[in-house]
């Protein structure tokens, strides 16, 4: 069941943030990777690097929980479980990374859910990765290495290195 919930929350972002999103893992595999990254843009209507302020990382982290939270309960009662959804925690800061500041939202629920969100402002796009763990959720996602780390240096142009 744990696998499903994480696997219904990346199948959500990914139809949410757009139906062209591509996955850094091979499609053609038959197994699922233990960590799924996706990257998607749109029209930042006006949003700009200056209104990245407190106020805005709170919407950012509430709305991300709210969505992923509607997502799962739904996903849940299409498959007729009544089970109450897991509880998410949820934890939210900027990193400067260069010229754009990115907004991180990390999602954790103990042994089913581990994700971690970025959005940042490029050029007049609104930019997002989710970063989604399958499997072994008490492991950190590292958003300097690896799948994640990678899709977020191409999708913001920037170079990421830990300090």
């Amino acid at each position: 069941m744990h696998q499903v919930q994480a696997l219904a929350t990346a199948l959500f972002f990914a139809l949410c943030i757009n139906a062209n999103a591509q996955s850094s893992s091979a499609r053609a595999t038959e197994s699922i990777p233990p960590l799924i990254a996706v990257a998607a843009s749109e029209d930042a209507n006006g949003v700009t690097q200056a209104d990245f302020n407190l106020a805005m990382l709170k919407d950012f982290e509430q709305r991300t929980v709210a969505a992923i939270q509607k997502k799962m309960v739904d996903h849940m009662r299409s498959q007729g479980d009544s089970f109450p959804p897991p509880k998410l925690r949820s934890e939210a800061h900027y990193m400067e990374a260069g010229k754009p500041k990115l907004a991180i939202v990390r999602l954790l629920s103990s042994g089913s859910i581990n994700q971690v969100f970025t959005f940042g402002i490029v050029g007049a796009e609104l930019r997002r990765v989710a970063c989604i763990r399958t499997e072994n959720f008490d492991q950190s996602i590292p958003v300097f290495s690896g799948v994640c780390g990678n899709k977020i240096r191409e999708t913001y142009g920037i170079s990421l290195q830990s300090k």
